[in-house]
């Protein structure tokens, strides 16, 4: 892999493991899955994918959207044990640090999948789609640097 796309690879990496991380906090009618996903959608739609890479693109789709429901969930669980623990008298604090730990160490997992759809997306593309996807990203590592 050339430095060009080790560059797209990582901004792209990013985006997509902070759209898992965060797309489906709830605060305030934050975006669910579906939404953040459709800001994919959107960008995918003006790549003009053809019907073989729609399908194989909605295939992919399907499981990051399956990885953030997962993972919306189980950040629910863990703020409902928050929450209760912290009603008591005496929150047991270091069970509640214990268990952040393990959710903490599920999210890196999750930090492992995104480039891997990253990549899986970029694979799908032809040429000319990748060039955009590549002049897309330059563009955002240019405006985080300025």
């Amino acid at each position: 892999m050339n430095k060009s796309h080790l560059r797209i690879f990582t901004i792209l990496s990013i985006v997509a493991v902070s759209a898992i991380l965060f797309s489906s906090c709830r605060h305030h009618h934050r975006p669910d899955a579906e939404h953040a996903l459709g800001h994919l959608d959107d960008y995918m739609e003006d790549l003009e994918l053809s019907a073989n890479q729609q399908q194989q693109y909605q295939e992919i789709r399907s499981r990051i959207k399956a990885d953030m429901i997962a993972g919306k969930s189980h950040r629910d669980a863990l703020m409902a044990e928050i929450d209760d623990e912290f009603q008591k008298a005496e929150p047991d604090v270091r069970a509640l640090a214990t268990k952040i730990k393990s959710q903490m160490d599920s999210h890196e997992s999750i930090f492992k999948t995104a480039p891997d759809y990253f990549v899986e997306i970029y694979e799908i593309l032809e040429p000319n789609q990748k060039a955009k996807v590549n002049e897309d990203v330059r563009s955002h590592i240019k405006w985080f640097r300025d």
